[in-house]
């Protein structure tokens, strides 16, 4: 991909990502005031196995048809046909089923929501060709207007029908009128239709790809859900939706900040598998990009946590700490995000998934001793347990292997990466030093006690936003190309693979499941 579609790309990127999260951010203040944590964790625990179950309908052939060097329409019209004949049964076969959740969670209303969540599944699988073509071909244009659209009917749902006192379900609602709308939306914008043909040969030909994707998937996917999971049985809703309200905070800025990058990184670096010293130079570029992008933004929160629960009601409050503990794997999550894109683009998605097995395997035995540590303890100490588990297995272990595995993979020495993300750390500590001093400086001019949080959040939103000013100064820059150049990036042969499913990218580390949703 050349510097200047690169930069186009990651433009719309950024003002996808930005508009349907500021959307999903007011959103989530309204209805979190006036539901309060119960309702959150009851509907989170319902979506991790609506989200579980649509990986198997997706089964990892978004990003397969994005790597695809060659793709012909007998091969779109295959997978979008195995798509439908894994999506629908599994819908249905997931609404039949919805009682057997009872017996795994401890609250009654899952089974209830699960079963209303259901047709998402459907929906799923009938978006995952037009989604994986409109990330191959950079259709970033019609992508933030498909998102931001389909978070703010969604949006309206939902808070339309907490105001009508509906209560839990307007979490629902939300999430089926922004799923439909999305689905809609996308095919409206899409010019690729289905023909009524199918080839086994052209469908099982995808999977050699997509096996390594899906067993990476399933593998982050218990990784990153094992905290609801283990919540929902061993403690109550209300410590679900604290813990899950904390972490989807950082997933937003997350998503805002980072995975802008980590969408076009995919299809940026893929031209470049067989020139090592190119590939080198362009990951780097996105690691110091995405650092810092991101580190400052983390510090701001661990500054702000206490003045952003101030907004959602005392009900939350047990959330502030929980986000600074949590603010932690943004921070690692901000340098090794670049692993899984990395590994697709050299081609090594099994690589990817023994990685993820592995991440799984260590998080999910880490929540769990958590869990049996807080088990009788307060809803606080039971979140806080979760949240320091969480953090430490990704900032400790996970991360620093990432790290080191793409350094051997890349030939990347690892002082070149620790140069590359060395801005962003300071960034970082400047943030949570001013932001902090403002505090105490209001404290010590006798300001009221959240008069002075606030300052001290303000202060580090206001260099947080500063200094990603700076990152334009790190984006792709923009190649004038002579005509034969133009010509044969409009060609179909010059078309480059994008990343991958609609919530994520690649799959060693999928967007928040819960993005578009409560």
């Amino acid at each position: 991909m050349s510097g200047g579609k690169a930069h186009r790309a990651l433009r719309w990127s950024y003002a996808m990502t930005w508009a349907t999260k500021t959307v999903n951010i007011v959103t989530m203040i309204v209805l979190a005031r006036i539901l309060g944590p119960e309702s959150f964790g009851v509907v989170a625990l319902a979506l991790v196995f609506v989200l579980f179950i649509e990986m198997f309908a997706e089964s990892g052939l978004a990003p397969a048809i994005v790597q695809r060097k060659n793709l012909s329409p007998e091969d779109l019209d295959s997978i979008f046909w195995l798509n439908i004949a894994l999506a629908l049964p599994l819908a249905i076969l997931g609404y039949a089923a919805s009682d057997l959740l009872g017996h795994l969670v401890s609250d009654e209303q899952v089974p209830g929501m699960f079963a209303a969540l259901s047709p998402l599944i459907l929906f799923r699988g009938l978006s995952v060709v037009q989604m994986a073509l409109a990330q191959r071909e950079m259709r970033f244009k019609d992508l933030a207007l498909r998102s931001t659209c389909s978070a703010v009917l969604g949006g309206i749902a939902g808070v339309s029908c907490a105001l009508a006192d509906v209560g839990i379900w307007s979490l629902v609602a939300q999430a089926i009128v922004g799923e439909v709308a999305s689905f809609l939306l996308l095919w409206h914008l899409g010019d690729w239709r289905p023909r009524l043909r199918f080839e086994l040969r052209r469908a099982t030909s995808f999977f050699r790809f997509s096996s390594g994707v899906i067993v990476s998937q399933i593998a982050v996917f218990a990784s990153n859900q094992s905290d609801v999971l283990v919540m929902g049985a061993m403690f109550g809703p209300k410590a679900v939706g604290v813990f899950r309200l904390a972490m989807r905070v950082v997933n937003i800025l997350l998503e805002m900040l980072v995975r802008p990058v980590q969408a076009i990184a995919l299809p940026h670096l893929s031209p470049l598998r067989d020139d090592p010293t190119s590939l080198q130079r362009e990951v780097l570029g996105l690691m110091r990009l995405s650092s810092l992008a991101m580190l400052p933004a983390m510090g701001a929160l661990i500054v702000g946590a206490e003045a952003l629960t101030s907004l959602l009601g005392s009900r939350w409050e047990a959330a502030a700490a929980a986000m600074r503990v949590l603010a932690f794997i943004g921070v690692a999550k901000s340098m090794s995000l670049l692993t899984g894109p990395t590994m697709l683009a050299l081609g090594r998605s099994h690589v990817v998934a023994l990685g993820s097995i592995g991440q799984c395997a260590i998080t999910v035995a880490a929540v769990v001793c958590a869990g049996l540590w807080a088990k009788g303890r307060s809803d606080d100490d039971q979140v806080m347990a979760v949240a320091a588990a969480r953090a430490g297995v990704f900032l400790l272990i996970v991360m620093p292997f990432q790290l080191r595995y793409m350094s051997r993979a890349t030939g990347i020495a690892p002082a070149k990466i620790l140069r590359a993300v060395a801005s962003g750390a300071q960034a970082f500590v400047l943030t949570v030093v001013v932001g902090l001093g403002a505090e105490y400086g209001a404290r010590s001019l006798g300001f009221d006690r959240m008069v002075a949080i606030w300052a001290g959040a303000l202060a580090g939103a206001i260099v947080a936003g500063l200094l990603l000013l700076r990152t334009r100064r790190f984006l792709p820059k923009r190649k004038k190309r002579g005509k034969d150049a133009v010509a044969a990036a409009g060609s179909p042969e010059a078309a480059t693979p994008e990343s991958g499913r609609s919530q994520a990218l690649p799959p060693l580390e999928p967007m928040n499941p819960e993005d578009g949703r409560a």
